[in-house]
Order: C-alpha cells, then structure tokens, then sequence
C-alpha cells in the first residue's frame, strides 16, 4: 500500500511578535491602498462576504500587476501555492486574506507577508486592530458578545 505523503509543517522566518514587525512608517502601493480603503468602507463583514474577498483579490491583483487566483476551501487551511499561483482561504479572516496575498506578492517569506498584512490592516482598520490580541505574531479576535436569553 503506498504510503501517503505528509505535509511537513512550516517553519519559516516568523516574527517572534507582532510588535517586531508593526511598523508605522510603511508605504503601500498607492493602489493597493486605495483598493483596501474602499474594501473598509464596503463594511466587510456584513453581506456577502465571499463576493467582497473576491473583489479585494481581483482589485488588488490589477494594483499589483499580478494574478493569482483566490479560492475558499473551508476546513483546509489557508495557505499560498507558488506552484499553482493559487491562494486558498479556509476562513474569511481580512488580515488571513491579506496574509496569503503577500506571499503571491513576495514568495515564503513569512517576515514580509505578516508586516506587509498586519501594517495594511493597521492602516485601515484601526478599531478592529485596537481590539486584537496576539499570541506570538498571530492575531485573535476578541470573542463576540453572549447571546441574550
């Protein structure tokens, strides 16, 4: 019977924490952050949430130049397939989506890919920044409100 292959886990450059990598002074593209302003002001997270991540991934794709495609494999894991060209999301988390563009961006550099995504995050969306919490240089959401009875 053949043996199955196991995906190794990653290990890469990651920051120890966030803290190494915001970075105030950081400049975008002017494209690109334009693209993730109109994105915020698309409130996000109400709607259609699947169709507003396509549209951030096309626009940001033509500010860059590039054209990976974006898929959402729910339960798979997210992650960036340099092979394919393909970003798949197993969540409609921004700053995941945000992630796994920068590495279409710049390849397995995990440095480049949490600063680029965070500090983009940061910019535009400050609140929802001022409410996370990190473990290491992961990023948790506060858990939401309880239910009322």
């Amino acid at each position: 019977m053949p043996r199955l292959k196991r995906r190794r886990p990653i290990r890469g450059n990651y920051p120890r924490t966030a803290n190494d990598v915001i970075d105030p002074p950081m400049i975008f593209k002017p494209e690109a952050a334009n693209v993730v302003a109109e994105f915020a002001r698309s409130k996000p997270w109400r709607g259609d949430q699947i169709t507003k991540r396509h549209t951030l991934h096309n626009a940001l794709s033509k500010a860059y130049g590039v054209n990976p495609t974006m898929q959402f494999g729910f339960g798979m894991g997210s992650f960036y397939d340099p092979k394919k060209r393909l970003i798949m999301l197993a969540t409609t988390s921004v700053i995941t989506q945000l992630h796994e563009f920068a590495h279409a961006l710049n390849g397995s550099d995990e440095e480049y890919a949490v600063r680029w995504s965070l500090n983009m995050f940061r910019n535009h969306f400050p609140l929802s920044f001022s409410r996370l919490t990190f473990k290491g240089h992961l990023a948790i959401k506060p858990m939401g409100k309880p239910l009322k009875k």
